[in-house]
């Protein structure tokens, strides 16, 4: 499988506010609720913030030398509630993460540095899809001095192994997990399989977090998600005593007066006119502008096709405002001879696609030979939606 972080609690004056703050944190999250990140990216480098106690906003920002990069939505693609990540801080079912792939290299590395130390032992982050790669864990505290990690290790598990499962899961049996060396690497068995991953929770503070991602085989990509526990809340202010409620005053309550019903008058009521009701004018409904029919979340295409190997296209159903599901349409071409191939297997000499129907995935395998490939994006226009498309040009030379 292709493609697919968490947190500053508030200071307090006194160390056992602090310690029952953190408390009160943990438990909270055992039971499922904690939070998930969100994320801004721009190019190849962004934020992630989670709003949590401890954490400012943005909480990190972030940078790679990954050759392929998204923030899927997590629609499709998910730890569920069933899961040791799932269990503690909740599903994060409809919750983006990152995605980072090697592309061509053989590793790169993604960096997140902090705004402030984050809080030891109140947030968590999930490594998913490492089978046919490897992730090294590194991290440096506020004086720049590297930090253990080997403490951080939760467990490894398969999210396409338990009930309910993501709809991305292929159909079968899945009991892949990685292997953690006890010291700071999580390692793959090396082939492509679905939903290994594995989890950690950082036990000191921290201000930078680091993961170098290596392929063993293959173009990889491996998912980052962060957790943390979900915000104390706010006590309520206790009632003053001077806030008591009234006590009801001695005044007896009036009794009705000696005054005797006024009876109705002789006056005859008024009866109609003759005068026919006037029929109001009807009002002419306008007719609505039809609203522009656009994904409703960001789509995140390759930056380039790989000039030999599988490239993923997109990583799930794309849908739009409208409740339509995006078609996606990969073309190659020759450069010189302007023939197009035929989808979705295409011509062996240029490329294969491929559309997984279950999960909405595309991917585009190419042979080394030179080609321009088209990915276009439709969805028609329907009843108060305009028509939606969008094309990119690739040129694998």
């Amino acid at each position: 499988m292709r493609r697919q972080l968490a947190v500053l609690l508030p200071v307090s004056l006194l160390a056992t506010a602090l310690t029952a703050a953190v408390a009160v944190s943990s438990v909270q999250a055992v039971a499922g609720t904690g939070v998930y990140a969100g994320w801004t990216r721009t190019g190849t480098s962004g934020t992630m913030t989670l709003a949590s106690d401890g954490f400012d906003s943005p909480s990190a920002t972030w940078t790679t030398d990954g050759a392929s990069l998204d923030v899927p939505s997590g629609a499709s693609t998910w730890l569920g509630p069933t899961t040791p990540f799932g269990a503690y801080f909740g599903s994060s079912q409809g919750k983006p993460y990152l995605n980072v792939g090697t592309g061509g290299t053989a590793s790169v590395t993604t960096t997140y540095t902090f705004a402030e130390p984050t809080p030891a032992g109140a947030w968590g982050f999930a490594l998913g899809d490492i089978d046919a790669d490897s992730v090294t864990i590194s991290a440096t505290n506020a004086s720049g001095n590297a930090v253990e990690v080997a403490t951080w290790y939760q467990g490894v598990f398969n999210y396409c192994a338990v009930s309910p499962k993501p709809s991305s899961c292929p159909a079968g049996t899945h009991d892949d997990s990685p292997v953690w060396n006890g010291v700071d690497t999580l390692t793959g068995n090396g082939s492509d399989t679905s939903g290994a991953a594995g989890w950690f929770r950082p036990t000191q503070a921290i201000a930078t977090l680091t993961f170098t991602f290596t392929k063993l085989s293959g173009f990889p990509i491996f998912q980052t998600r962060f957790a943390a526990d979900e915000p104390a809340p706010t006590p309520s202010p206790s009632p003053t005593s001077s806030s008591a409620s009234p006590s009801p005053t001695d005044s007896p309550t009036p009794t009705p007066t000696d005054s005797p019903t006024p009876t109705p008058t002789d006056s005859p009521s008024p009866s109609p006119t003759d005068s026919p009701t006037p029929t109001p004018t009807p009002t002419p409904t306008p007719t609505p502008t039809p609203v522009p029919q656009r994904p409703t979340a960001p789509i995140d295409l390759p930056e380039q096709i790989a000039p030999e190997g599988t490239t993923v296209v997109v990583d799930e159903a794309i849908r739009t405002n409208a409740g339509q599901t995006v078609r996606v349409k990969v073309t190659c071409k020759h450069y010189s001879f302007g023939r197009q191939l035929i989808a979705p297997r295409g011509d062996y000499d240029l490329c294969t696609v491929r559309t997984f129907a279950k999960s909405g995935r595309v991917t585009v395998t190419t042979y080394g030979r030179p080609a321009k490939v088209v990915v276009a994006l439709r969805a028609p226009a329907i009843e108060g939606f305009t028509a939606y498309k969008k094309n990119k040009r690739y040129y694998t030379d």
